[in-house]
């Protein structure tokens, strides 16, 4: 169980520097939009936020890899970049 907390260690550390190279966009101010949430022992809210996501696609593959979710950044005051909804078709029988 050690070696799976240090591979999780590890890969949030290389996603935390990843991400950290990329450019905030002008209206952040330094806070990125989007962050990770992960819940601790004490349910949601207890493990701090990983808030280093300007995009939301690279938000959804660290949450995914840390089990947690992709959070909207509650200290970030620009407009928050969006991809529009995939189109949804439906399958017909």
């Amino acid at each position: 169980m050690a070696n799976f907390d240090r591979r999780i260690a590890l890969s949030a550390t290389a996603i935390l520097f990843a991400t950290m190279s990329l450019p905030a966009p002008a209206s952040a101010a330094g806070a990125p939009p989007f962050c990770v949430s992960r819940g601790g022992v004490n349910g949601p809210g207890g493990s701090p936020e990983l808030c280093a996501y300007t995009d939301y696609q690279a938000c959804l593959q660290a949450a995914a890899e840390l089990r947690g979710n992709c959070v909207q950044n509650i200290d970030y005051h620009g407009e928050v970049p969006t991809a529009p909804a995939p189109a949804r078709t439906r399958h017909r029988r």
